[in-house]
């Protein structure tokens, strides 16, 4: 890589940096705007019905609620960059504690899960571009609409009554080793499978058709050379842009399955936080899983001109 490359590079860089900045502050305030703009007062919604006034005052006092708007976020975003994220409403236990592990487990199950998903949706989509208008393209098509089709709670039960009950292969719910995240992560990915599959079918089916293509056919390169050599490789840039927002979508659209399989993970913690009306943790946990999400679009987008060299860093 030349001196201008690394340059271009570097600048690049330096730009999506600061973009990813400015993302995660215009994300910052609209998680802050949650309890701002709640109807009523939060403190009362939070200290529940027949509470003590002074603990309504007590509440106020910690959300700052008796503050501007402006005050209140300067406050509550100073707390989160010096590390301190603050108490749940509901236990009083720290956010960061709440969220920690719970957080790990998300990241476990969503990269087990997409993991999953880029292995059979590829291996599918490649199949179906290969034999175009056969059986087996037909049917993997047919397969792909099946599973973005079947809601994922019907198809984590379905699951868990034949591997874990009928056969009694793999436990039905709760966290362990690999065994315990098989059925969620299949669960979880299944939707995601079809996706995948049916873009890199689209993608392949583009990049065959394409003049050097042909011309790597017509130098006597090997069959499986011009597929993963010459046609996949400059297929997978929409690939990976759907490999990306998968995971993003994953990250943060666990909830059923966490809840299905009693997985410890941030999907039930919002869910039972919005139930609870903790808010606190809630600003926390749509703080985080959208930044999440930002940081893998991010990340998506630095790969592409490492895929493509056609792609510049301009």
């Amino acid at each position: 890589m030349g001196l201008l490359m690394r340059v271009k590079m570097f600048a690049f860089l330096i730009r999506r940096f600061f973009g990813l900045v400015f993302v995660l502050i215009l994300i910052s305030v609209v998680s802050f705007s949650l309890v701002y703009f709640v109807p009523g007062d939060v403190a009362l919604v939070i200290a529940g019905p027949g509470s003590s006034k002074k603990a309504v005052e007590d509440i106020r006092a910690e959300l700052h609620l008796d503050k501007p708007f402006y005050v209140r976020y300067s406050l509550w975003l100073r707390s989160i960059l010096s590390g301190d994220l603050g108490r749940s409403a509901i236990t009083r236990e720290p956010i960061s504690q709440l969220i920690g592990f719970r957080y790990l487990n998300t990241l476990k199950l969503a990269g087990a899960g997409v993991t999953f998903a880029i292995f059979w949706g590829i291996f599918l989509g490649l199949v179906a571009s290969i034999k175009r208008n056969s059986i087996l393209d037909y049917g993997t098509m047919a397969l792909s609409i099946f599973g973005i089709s079947m809601p994922i709670f019907w198809i984590g039960l379905m699951l868990i009554f034949i591997f874990a009950v009928q056969l009694r292969w793999l436990p039905v719910t709760g966290q362990g080793g690999i065994r315990h995240l098989i059925l969620p992560a299949i669960t979880i990915g299944l939707n995601s499978i079809a996706l995948i599959a049916r873009i890199t079918r689209a993608s392949m089916l583009e990049v065959l058709g394409k003049d050097y293509i042909r011309t790597a056919r017509a130098k006597g390169c090997t069959f499986p050379m011009v597929i993963f050599k010459h046609a996949l490789k400059n297929a997978m840039i929409p690939i990976i842009t759907a490999i990306g927002l998968q995971f993003g979508y994953l990250m943060g659209g666990a909830v059923l399955t966490e809840t299905v399989f009693a997985w410890p993970g941030v999907g039930r913690l919002f869910a039972d936080s919005v139930f609870q009306r903790d808010f606190p943790v809630l600003q926390i946990l749509m703080l985080l899983l959208a930044a999440s999400f930002a940081i893998v679009n991010v990340l998506v987008d630095i790969s592409y001109s490492f895929l493509d060299p056609r792609i510049k860093y301009e």
